[in-house]
């Protein structure tokens, strides 16, 4: 995919352009007048290659020295066979755990002071995150969390793998129950990590040369 010629087309725009970057919601090309583009811009593209024209809907997310920066939108996302499930973004978002659910006896207990805890990446699907040493989860157990990324919620997450670490443990989970009114929000949270992380391997690129 990358090196492949797009054609991007707004309302009063169409450039021929290069595919540099492919990954995850993003798509980055390179086209001659990145200038006559704005953010937002809703875009038609389309893209050529051997088996033949793929179009989709997408919008200006950031712009480039270069190039226009693209949503690579969830139905184009369904062709890729190679993609993950969900986009995984690394983070920093402090949150706590307030009770934890315990399988094999399907109770929950309260904790007395919530305990804080540190997410380190998260996706539509879950959250890695880091515990201090002192609180010990089990795989197949459940905890609910507050958290605030930037959106306040509360939610369920299933603990599905542990990896004791210097600092703690490092726990991977599973949403149970995200909360139906945020999926718009952990989305927004995720492509913009996503977008940040490209600028700045970009500028780190940029210095390098």
């Amino acid at each position: 995919m990358i090196g492949g010629k797009i054609v991007v087309e707004s309302e009063n725009q169409v450039q021929t352009g290069v595919i540099s970057f492919f990954e995850g919601d993003l798509i980055e090309v390179k086209v001659d007048q990145p200038k006559h583009f704005n953010l937002g811009d809703a875009i038609r593209a389309s893209i050529y290659s051997n088996t033949g024209i793929n179009n989709f809907q997408s919008t200006v997310i950031a712009k480039v020295s270069d190039g226009l920066i693209l949503v690579n939108p969830p139905e184009h996302q369904k062709k890729q066979l190679y993609k993950r499930q969900f986009t995984r973004v690394d983070c920093e978002v402090h949150a706590y755990i307030r009770s934890i659910i315990m399988a094999s006896i399907n109770r929950k207990i309260m904790l007395s002071n919530p305990t804080p805890i540190l997410i380190k990446n998260a996706s539509l699907g879950g959250f890695g995150f880091q515990i201090p040493k002192g609180l010990d989860l089990q795989e197949n157990s459940a905890v609910e969390l507050e958290l605030n990324m930037p959106f306040i919620a509360v939610l369920t997450v299933d603990i599905m793998h542990k990896a004791v670490n210097e600092e703690g443990a490092f726990y991977g989970g599973q949403f149970r129950d995200f909360p139906a009114d945020k999926v718009s929000a952990l989305k927004g949270f995720i492509l913009k990590k996503q977008v940040e992380a490209r600028l700045i391997k970009r500028a780190h690129d940029d210095a390098e040369h």
